[in-house]
């Protein structure tokens, strides 16, 4: 138990710096899982992980499992469309190891057997490393920059630092009550994080300014946790990190937020009214805008099953040939999109295939809405996270981002057993 444990909250708090951690994180959550199902039998039934009372009919077995059969759906929304057009079999990769991690997951709260202690010192452990794991990730940022110090596409990279954020936010309120400066560790740790995402210019990712703080608020006000309501400590907590975040990005960001929004800005109205010219599209916005036009005029008409994958990269070069732009934008094969992309290359059932994982983790939070609070506030802002920020990159078309995805779910289905609180 200790060097799984020890093992565990290495792989977690370097996660945000070393994708093999974050490998180790996702593989350790698989391979526990299969120990445990695997042993099930030859061990003596002690105290389950999961209390079959504690949440009336929404256990956190119940919601792994249905965790399992989003999964699930989403790989075969995929798979099919994949199999008909003849591939590209790799590129299925978030589907399994979203599947895998899942199953792993599953197979932990069902079968593993501790005490109430254990589980408290396993939330425990998650949470501080996790809290790690977002420090050194706003360290790695000031001192490095973010393309520089991102283990993956600094994009895909802020946008699982987000989800991770969220996780750690919801499990701080899980921990027990007479752990109030964890609470404030993991609260602070979570709402750097904000930092984070100004420092390293992925304006992708600053819908995590509302996100955090809002999920804080509801967060704060559960009574049947620490009997706190959100109080003018905490508000003026949240506001003076938000303040903290546009001084220091304005100190140590090569380019600061606001000249990043006024770019986008400036970029946007060039877009709407310029007079066609090819430098235009060469900007972040424009060609990003150009694509997204594109795609949805295509998505529309792709039907059920699609174009397949060389149709769709041959109508995106049609569409540079089209702009008359040059350069590295055109060996780009994606719309820059976790939405369109599916949609164009797989019709209705690649679409399905994306948005069933957010539509999943929104009925999660919804069925947890009166048995427990803390997790529904948390899947809800891992959803939003995910769909906001796969809006304006393809953060499926990397290894990491569905594997810190995995890790984000695992700990708020971790963290939902209290025997003695419903909050």
């Amino acid at each position: 138990m200790k060097a799984i444990l020890v093992l565990a909250f290495i792989g977690l708090a370097l996660s945000t710096a070393s994708g093999a951690a974050a490998s180790l994180t996702w593989f350790l959550i698989l391979a526990i899982g299969i120990f445990f199902a695997a042993t099930r039998k030859r061990r003596s039934l002690h105290q389950p992980l999961i209390n079959p009372t504690a949440f009336a009919t929404d256990t956190p077995s119940d919601i792994a499992l249905i965790w399992v059969w989003i999964c699930v759906a989403a790989a075969l929304f995929m798979m099919i469309p994949t199999a008909y057009w003849g591939g590209p079999w790799p590129e299925r990769h978030p589907q399994w190891r979203l599947l895998l991690a899942a199953l792993g997951c599953y197979w932990i709260v069902k079968h593993a057997y501790l005490s109430d202690h254990q589980h408290e010192t396993v939330k425990q452990t998650l949470l501080v490393a996790g809290s790690i794991g977002l420090i050194i990730a706003l360290l790695g940022v000031l001192l490095f920059g973010a393309s520089d110090f991102a283990p993956s596409n600094r994009i895909p990279w802020m946008a699982a630092t987000s989800t991770l954020a969220c996780a750690t936010l919801a499990l701080s309120f899980a921990i027990s009550q007479g752990q109030q400066r964890l609470l404030q560790i993991g609260v602070f740790c979570s709402l750097v994080t904000a930092i984070t995402a100004i420092i390293s210019g992925v304006r992708g990712s600053w819908g995590l300014l509302l996100v955090l703080p809002i999920a804080l608020y509801f967060l704060a006000q559960n009574p049947a946790h620490y009997a706190t309501k959100p109080t003018k400590k905490i508000v003026f907590f949240v506001t003076i990190s938000l303040f903290a975040t546009l001084s220091l990005a304005s100190l140590f960001s090569s380019d600061s937020p606001l000249e990043r929004a006024q770019t986008a800005f400036r970029e946007l109205s060039q877009f709407m009214y310029g007079s066609g010219s090819p430098h235009v599209y060469e900007s972040s916005t424009g060609i990003r805008l150009a694509m997204y036009s594109f795609g949805l005029r295509n998505a529309l008409e792709s039907g059920l099953i699609g174009i397949g994958h060389d149709a769709h990269k041959a109508l995106l070069q049609d569409l540079f040939r089209e702009l008359s732009v040059s350069g590295p934008v055109t060996k780009l094969a994606h719309y820059h999109n976790d939405i369109l992309n599916p949609w164009v290359e797989f019709g209705l059932m690649g679409l399905a295939g994306y948005l069933v994982y957010f539509l999943g983790l929104v009925y999660i939070a919804f069925a947890l809405r009166h048995t427990n609070r803390v997790a529904s506030v948390g899947f809800t802002a891992v959803a939003i996270t995910h769909i906001l920020t796969g809006l304006t990159n393809v953060n499926f078309a990397h290894n990491y981002y569905p594997m810190m995805l995995s890790i984000s779910v695992f700990i708020l289905i971790i963290s939902m057993k209290d025997p003695t609180n419903r909050g």
